[in-house]
């Protein structure tokens, strides 16, 4: 058993034993069936807890490296490219976890991404973090999305983009 770039091993521990490296150790060292000093890294790489019963579990996906570390962790690029003047421009209804996917996948294709949101709540704040999804709105406050709460709202929303293909 080599650790070259990671063994991939699920657990589950209890709620109040789950953030011990210690015990996530012996616990991966005993479903390997390994002595927990061969062991050299542990990387958490996925986390869900399981509230079902009264006893709530946590279910780890955790790399690990056996007999030698694990390599640096990657991290994925967040390096979008600018949106030039003039690029197709996407319509996206709503910023919840697909619109904002959405958005995101236009950016890598080199489209505008522009993001009608109705309401108060969603991830609107997050828009801020995303320089490239400013859009020129015809009123200043916020800059990166139009609430439409009102027929109105949706009217003038409506316009704007019709200018923006004309």
């Amino acid at each position: 058993m080599s650790g070259g770039e990671g063994i991939t091993v699920d657990v589950i521990l209890p709620m109040e034993k789950a953030g011990s490296e210690r015990v996530r150790r012996a616990a991966v060292a005993r479903k390997l069936g390994i002595s927990p000093s061969r062991i050299k890294d542990v990387r958490l790489v996925k986390e869900s807890i399981d509230s079902r019963q009264k006893k709530i579990l946590f279910q780890l996906r955790l790399l690990v490296g056996v007999d030698s570390p694990l390599p640096p962790e990657r991290l994925p690029s967040r390096d979008y490219p600018s949106v030039r003047p003039g690029s197709p421009v996407a319509l996206i209804v709503g910023f919840g976890p697909a619109g904002m996917f959405a958005a995101l996948r236009c950016l890598e294709l080199g489209m505008k991404p522009v993001v009608l949101e109705r309401g108060q709540g969603g991830l609107k704040h997050v828009l801020y973090a995303l320089p490239h999804m400013m859009v020129e709105w015809p009123i200043a406050e916020p800059p990166p999305f139009y609430n439409i709460n009102t027929p109105e709202q949706l009217e003038t929303a409506s316009n704007w983009l019709g200018k923006q293909h004309s």
